[in-house]
């Protein structure tokens, strides 16, 4: 039997990739307009693989989260560089958040 504390951990951390990737379905329906959606889920991305690359050495993940790297790592690059290509805007634009 599952340990019901990782259960509903697991449930909650779900129900927000499904959530996260409706959103980023959502996005792409009008990719000019609502590009800083998909920028800015690219540079959350970028967050969690920090964490990870601090988290593995120190013994606080598993070796086998390297995977989440290069995968996230993969979908944050495309995320960012097809934003900047699909808008015209600059990488500072979207930092900055001046997309009108």
């Amino acid at each position: 039997m599952p340990n019901p504390a990782n259960f509903v951990f697991s449930f909650t951390l779900a129900g927000f990739f499904i959530m996260a990737a409706s959103l980023l379905i959502w996005a792409t329906r009008d990719l000019v307009a609502r590009a800083p959606v998909v920028f800015w889920s690219a540079i959350s991305r970028l967050a969690a693989i920090t964490a990870v690359l601090y988290a593995v050495p120190n013994g606080l993940a598993d070796p086998s989260q390297y995977a989440f790297v290069l995968f996230d790592g993969l979908v944050s690059l495309i995320y960012i560089v097809e934003s900047l290509r699909v808008t015209g805007r600059s990488m500072l634009d979207f930092l900055l958040w001046r997309i009108a």
